[in-house]
């Protein structure tokens, strides 16, 4: 009966071991955020410029497994978005503006996955409950995989660019 027991506790400790290793891995969230501006200067009908810059948000996603990652909802600065993810395929990700490069995302072996906000959801017509990580984190991501919240504590800002 000894044996049994000693084989059992083996079991559950390299079980043990097994699950904190698959969930103790590493997962990065990378954010970035640049105001654009589109086209030629408007004004109002008192003649007074129009303020048409609006941030762009540059968010990716570095996982460890090979299929697509579900990402449930991303709040960003507090507001709940709609989005696409899909796959990078070259990296390292870098952005050239105002002839200066900057790498966004690093050459890794891991997968890393764009996610694109579309447009934002109202939260009070949904009776959604708002996770406690949003009032202290620019982005929290939600996946359906063990409902892991990945946060980024301040979205890194980038040099404005010019749309044409």
């Amino acid at each position: 009966m000894k044996p049994y027991k000693i084989l059992l506790f083996a079991f559950l400790v390299a079980s043990t071991i097994t699950v904190f290793a698959q969930t103790s891995k590493p997962i990065k969230l990378y954010a970035y955020s640049m105001l654009t501006t589109g086209g030629a200067a408007q004004v109002d009908e008192n003649g007074q410029q129009i303020n048409k810059n609006r941030p762009q948000y540059l968010i990716y996603y570095e996982t460890t497994s090979k299929t697509k990652p579900t990402v449930d909802k991303i709040w960003v600065k507090g507001i709940l978005y709609n989005i696409s993810v899909l796959e990078i395929k070259t990296l390292p990700v870098i952005s050239y503006n105002e002839n200066k490069k900057t790498v966004l995302v690093p050459k890794t072996n891991k997968k890393v996955w764009q996610i694109s906000l579309l447009e934002p959801i109202n939260v009070a017509t949904k009776k959604m409950v708002t996770p406690k990580e949003v009032k202290t984190n620019e982005v929290v991501l939600a996946t359906t995989t063990g409902s892991q919240k990945h946060v980024v504590k301040i979205i890194k800002e980038l040099p404005n660019q010019i749309a044409p």
